[in-house]
């Protein structure tokens, strides 16, 4: 199994440093949407903040590669109620 700083390190090449926030503090931010059951939230490992449709791809690409469950993300407010529930390790965007 591959270490979590190898995949990403590759997500730092992808979109930058300053767009991969691996800080816990940071992350708890992406735990869902504003639904209210506390319950239900689980900060991810990492979040990615792509720009275009071809980092977005490539960040696809590694994940399916590492076999990493991604959680897309829009403003974090619910058009849907839930929409948003990431795993543990799941990456949030």
């Amino acid at each position: 199994m591959i270490s979590s700083e190898a995949w990403i390190s590759e997500l730092r090449a992808i979109v930058g440093p300053q767009d991969v926030i691996t800080d816990k503090d940071q992350l708890a931010g992406y735990a869902g949407d504003e639904f209210p059951l506390d319950s239900l939230r689980q900060s991810p490992g990492v979040a990615v903040k792509p720009h275009t449709a071809q980092q977005i791809s490539q960040i696809l690409k590694l994940a399916n590669r590492y076999k990493i469950p991604v959680t897309a993300r829009g403003g974090g407010v619910p058009v849907c109620v839930a929409g948003v529930c990431p795993q543990r390790t799941a990456w949030c965007y």
